[in-house]
């Protein structure tokens, strides 16, 4: 199988890559032969493997952000509110282990009470009892 990806050096001495199937050139940014053909060869394996590379992506971004893999455009939107009427939702995000010290779970529901200026106050809601098993019919 033919590399789809080819290397080679313009007369000022960069490397450019060169797409063999739409003849795009692009540069490599570099005047070391060794890089380019690392560049080139990384760009080949990654034409080769779409589906290893997505997940790879994946992976890191899952460890920076757990919930960017089903984060929605419509979230995104939400969270930001409307910019151009000037309609910026306050927020307010709360993470770390004192949170669990102070007895709160995730998931746990919360109420939050309006102070003075400035003061806000967070109380765990009362779980709401479960609700009883239905009795089945005997028939």
């Amino acid at each position: 199988m033919n590399a789809r990806y080819r290397c080679f050096r313009r007369a000022s001495g960069v490397f450019y890559l060169e797409d063999t199937t739409t003849h795009q050139q692009s540069s490599l940014k570099t005047r070391d032969k060794h890089e380019a053909a690392r560049l080139t060869h990384a760009r080949n394996e990654a034409h080769l493997q779409p589906q290893l590379n997505r997940r790879i992506a994946q992976a890191y971004l899952a460890a920076g952000d757990p919930q960017a893999l089903t984060r929605t455009w419509q979230d995104v939107m939400e969270a930001a509110g409307d910019f151009a009427r000037r309609q910026i939702k306050p927020r307010i995000r709360l993470g770390g282990h004192w949170l669990a010290r102070a007895g709160f779970t995730p998931g746990q529901r919360v109420a939050v009470r309006l102070g003075k200026p400035g003061e806000l106050t967070l109380l765990l809601q009362e779980a709401a009892p479960a609700p009883a098993p239905a009795e089945r019919d005997p028939r």
